[in-house]
């Protein structure tokens, strides 16, 4: 074997490897975005796939502010609802400035039970995180958090509140209701 694939293979192996460690040091990993000035995050297992906006087919005599629609994502309709009202946020109107650099997309997520989709403003990715980022949510009454919230991460220079999934969407089943 030639120097230049000896020092390829070596290349390699480091990277996968640091890769191995940062998968050990971070082992959870959640889909961050946000809605209005809130930066939220649903954990990856529930987060399926994110796309462009699509648009929303409101329901005649059904749709309110949390249950915008219907939307079609490649041939199958699914329920488009809006988190902001379930999660106790205030709808905010952003800037054409803000929504020229971060196009809306739409999220679809869902469990084995519910599967659904939601305008997020923008997203920030997958990211990954250890249990020992978690910091406790702020007991001091002056920053909004967001019904069913668990914990707080620090990421990329924001606040994220980390949403318990389940009770996300038990409450989305029960708009429905």
């Amino acid at each position: 074997m030639n120097a230049t694939a000896t020092g390829y293979l070596q290349e390699w192996s480091r990277l996968l490897e640091l890769e191995r460690e940062n998968l050990r040091l971070r082992p959870e990993a959640c889909l961050v975005f946000r809605l209005g000035t809130h930066w939220l995050a649903l954990h990856a297992d529930s987060c399926l796939e994110v796309m462009s906006e699509s648009p929303i087919r409101r329901l005649p005599l059904r749709s309110d502010a949390t249950l915008l629609g219907l939307v079609s994502i490649r041939g199958e309709i699914l329920l488009c609802f809006s988190l902001t009202e379930p999660l106790g946020l205030k709808p905010l109107k952003v800037e054409s400035e803000a929504l020229s650099r971060h196009p809306r997309r739409l999220v679809v997520a869902g469990n084995t039970r519910f599967k659904f989709a939601f305008p997020a403003d923008e997203i920030l990715g997958m990211e990954r995180f250890s249990l020992e980022m978690l910091e406790p949510l702020p007991a001091d009454g002056q920053a909004v958090i967001p019904r069913f919230s668990r914990n707080m991460l620090t990421l990329d220079g924001h606040k994220v509140c980390v949403l318990e999934d389940q009770q996300v969407f038990a409450a989305l089943e029960q708009a429905l209701v």
